[in-house]
Formats: C-alpha cells, structure tokens, sequence
C-alpha cells in the first residue's frame, strides 16, 4: 500500500494527460500559430485533440515542452535534442532563407564562410548548416526572436539573417513572412533557400504528454495525403 501511494504523484499528471482532450502547445511567438493554423486544425480533428495554443519566445517554447509542460511545434530534429525531447513523426518539410540588406544578394555568391549570419535564439541552424556542408564564418544570436534579427542585419552587426518559412520560392517565402506580421523593408531574399527541414512536435523525454504525441503521430499516419495537400497549396 505505501508502495502504491508513493507512486500516485508520478502517476497523476500521466492521468491527467490521457484523460484531457486539450493539450497545451508552445508555437513560437512571432506569426507561428498563424502560419500553421491549417496544419493545427487538420491534426486535432484527426487525433480527437484541442490545442491550448501557448505562443512563447522560442527558447522558452522548448523548456516549456522539455519541462512536460505540453508539446512544442517546429522543432527540427538535432542529435542535441534527442537527448532533451522525444519527437513526432516529420509533419512538414520547410525552407531555410537568408535575407540580405537590399541591393546586397549579388554579393553571397561565394556563400558564407566568410560572413557573419544571425538567427533567433534556440535555432539549430548551426548543426543543420555543417551536416549539409553549408560553410558559415559565425553565427550571432538574436534574444527576441526573427524580427530582432532583421533589426540586427539592417544596423550592419551580421550580413545575412536566416529564417524558416514555407514557400517554394522567394516571393511566396517573402509573401509568408509578411503575413506573419515580419517587417521586411530594406532586406530581400537570396533567390535560392539554403536548407530543406522536416518539423516536428515534441515533448520532453519524462513528459507526461508523451501518449498525445502518440496520436498525433497515428493522425499523421492516416492523414498524409491531406497534410501533403495542405502544404502544395500554401505554395
């Protein structure tokens, strides 16, 4: 009986998590639940789900996942975060962009590795860059997120910002984060994106919300070709 008691604290919010339909979900904080809005409402009707969408800084978005908080969407998969997270099946397939100062794009065909990038704090650009073969010089790191590292490349601190954003192209990459509320005035992008990467949910390693990642992964399984679709007509 002691044993069985001593278990109740750890059993609880395991409980909790099954039972609940709605599940807490840390988007980033900058145009995120906007942009993936069609996404969120296809998977939550297929896995019988209701997101309690938590947009957050995108540090922060992961402790609260890894915490056991709720899930986080966006993550790409690093050999770092396997030791931190447990991952959903891929959902979609983004672009990496660079943005330049405008007028300044003829200048980066020799690439990177001579220049300075910035990114968003918590990003994986670095490990996902090295294991594509892609040479930077260094990498700065921006505290507030994608629009901070705009500011940063139009005051001269890095020479190329890089951002993820859906689109087969630059004006619909460009069209895309305009929407989602980045201010794109004075920059452009390079005509090409820099890196393909599959996103994902995820939740800590101990989190209790590891049985709703579970049936988000059997939603993705048995709704692939409408998220194919989904991701065909935003372009």
């Amino acid at each position: 009986m002691r044993r069985r008691h001593a278990l109740l604290p750890l059993l609880a919010p395991l409980c909790a998590a099954e039972a609940a339909a709605r599940v807490p979900l840390a988007v980033g904080e900058h145009g995120a639940a906007q942009q993936w809005a069609p996404w969120f409402e296809l998977l939550a009707a297929a896995a019988g789900l209701q997101w309690e969408l938590q947009p957050l800084p995108w540090p922060r978005a992961q402790v609260f996942a890894e915490s056991g908080a709720g899930l986080v969407f966006g993550l790409a998969r690093t050999p770092q975060r396997l030791q931190r997270f447990v991952f959903s099946l891929p959902v979609l397939e983004v672009a990496s962009w660079a943005l330049v100062r405008q007028g300044e794009a003829g200048t980066f065909r020799d690439g990177f590795a001579q220049r300075t990038l910035c990114m968003a704090r918590g990003s994986s650009y670095p490990t996902g860059f090295a294991e594509r073969g892609i040479a930077v010089g260094q990498w700065l790191e921006s505290d507030q997120g994608d629009p901070a590292t705009l500011r940063m490349l139009l005051a001269g601190r890095c020479d190329a910002a890089v951002l993820t954003v859906l689109g087969q192209d630059a004006a619909a990459a460009a069209r895309r984060l305009q929407d989602s509320g980045i201010d794109l005035q004075g920059v452009e992008l390079l005509t090409q994106p820099l890196a393909a990467t599959p996103l994902h949910f995820a939740t800590g390693l101990r989190s209790p919300w590891r049985r709703a990642l579970q049936r988000v992964d059997e939603a993705l399984q048995r709704e692939r070709r409408a998220l194919d679709r989904l991701l065909r007509e935003a372009g």
